[in-house]
């Protein structure tokens, strides 16, 4: 299973494949304002672990 790391905090989630990452990021507290990918409240810095991700839309 995918898991997810909070480097802020140490905190380390696994992922259930059909569980979309926004809920696992609210439930851990990063804040999301219009949820949208616009205003930039949720920016993440992915670390490591790029080549499991699907590409980027716009």
């Amino acid at each position: 299973m995918p898991k997810l790391i909070f480097e802020n905090t140490g905190e380390e989630q696994e992922i259930p494949c059909d569980e979309p990452l926004q809920e696992i990021c609210e439930e851990a507290g990063v804040p999301f304002a219009c949820t949208e990918g616009v205003c930039g409240t949720c920016v993440i810095e992915v670390v490591e672990g790029m080549e499991n991700l699907s590409p980027f839309t716009q």
